[in-house]
């Protein structure tokens, strides 16, 4: 797996996939068990001090000192970074500037909203301009409005840098994510662009139907005629008797121009107030690869749990008698002399 110059790649999965633990490692927090890694060519089992130079991170929770300035807080990373005392003020000034905190840079921590407290912590992940930035979840919490901003905040930092950004949110990852892959069970299961992702696990294309009142039977009825002729199977019956359903079509069963001609051209006695088309979500593809991944480790578990049992049975009968001098007296064998009755227990 690269992570590509001027690229955003997003790393999705579901909690306890090992996300934070992975970049955790990239970071240097922990040790790798195995594998290999480079960060801008340095190597991450002897080069950690060189990678602390080029990377940046974003943790998911906010670390930050209460009583500090936005000011005081970033003169102090940048002092940790290693830059001249010389630059930590105006260093200082750019990151703010670059999360648009300009205007708060004397006021204290504890008094920032929790959007700006976030918007801190990606100034920091900003400090001494990184090559990389590991962004772990960084709109965790925020209202959408903050959530937009910060993308677009996000979208400013990656001209020339290298980003991986862990999420939750399906709608973040499809927007600010060049290249996606899914992890699940501390593996990644598919990586590829989202439109790749969409076309190789998803459903195919999904119609949206708002109906009339009292017309889902005669909006049925011409979808299944429309679709058979097309020698697609019929769709499925709503559930319930709502007027807002979907039909599933399959990739590449009907051509788009025709199924647009065909829903464009349909009759008054259809029923059909509006209809949309769509492809399948980045989060339908995202319950598929976890609903796999999980079917997957039950069978790994299954596996793991009939060879201990093998191996527990083999060793029952490969276990040899325990020697007569080990045995119990009263299954021991008692020796006498030659011509000798044996005593007579009472």
């Amino acid at each position: 797996m690269t992570v590509r110059t001027d690229e955003c790649f997003g790393f999705l999965g579901p909690n306890g996939a090992g996300k934070t633990t992975a970049i955790s490692v990239w970071t240097g927090l922990y040790e790798p068990t195995s594998g290999s890694a480079t960060i801008c060519g340095y190597d991450l089992r002897s080069q950690m001090e060189q990678i602390y130079g080029t990377c940046g991170v974003c943790p998911q929770f906010d670390i930050l000192w209460p009583l500090l300035t936005v000011r005081e807080t970033l003169r102090f990373y940048a002092q940790l970074k290693g830059l001249p005392q010389s630059e930590w003020d105006n260093e200082a000034r750019r990151a703010s500037a670059s999360v648009e905190l300009s205007h708060a840079d004397s006021r204290q921590v504890f008094r920032l909203s929790g959007g700006m407290k976030r918007r801190v912590s990606f100034a920091l992940s900003l400090i001494a301009d990184p090559k990389v930035i590991f962004l772990d979840e960084p709109t965790t919490g925020l209202d959408p409005e903050t959530k937009r901003h910060m993308w677009t905040l996000v979208g400013n930092a990656k001209p020339g840098r290298s980003i991986v950004l862990t999420t939750h949110s399906m709608e973040e990852a499809d927007a600010l994510s060049d290249r996606i892959g899914i992890m699940a069970y501390g593996s990644l299961r598919c990586i590829g662009s989202s439109l790749h992702l969409k076309a190789k696990f998803g459903a195919g294309h999904k119609i949206d139907l708002i109906v009339h009142n009292g017309c889902i039977e005669a909006a049925m009825a011409f979808m299944t005629e429309m679709l058979t002729a097309r020698g697609v199977a019929p769709p499925q019956p709503p559930n319930g008797s709502s007027t807002q359903f979907t039909v599933q079509v399959a990739h590449d069963a009907v051509p788009l121009s025709e199924l647009f001609e065909a829903m464009s051209a349909r009759p008054e006695s259809a029923g059909i107030a509006q209809w949309a088309l769509r492809q399948t979500s980045m989060e339908e593809v995202f319950l598929h690869i976890a609903r796999e991944s999980e079917a997957d480790q039950a069978a790994r578990d299954e596996a793991r749990t009939a060879n201990k049992m093998k191996r527990s049975l083999c060793f029952a009968h490969i276990v040899p008698k325990a020697p007569a001098a080990s045995r119990p007296e009263s299954e021991s064998v008692k020796a006498t002399a030659p011509g000798v009755e044996p005593p007579v227990e009472v």
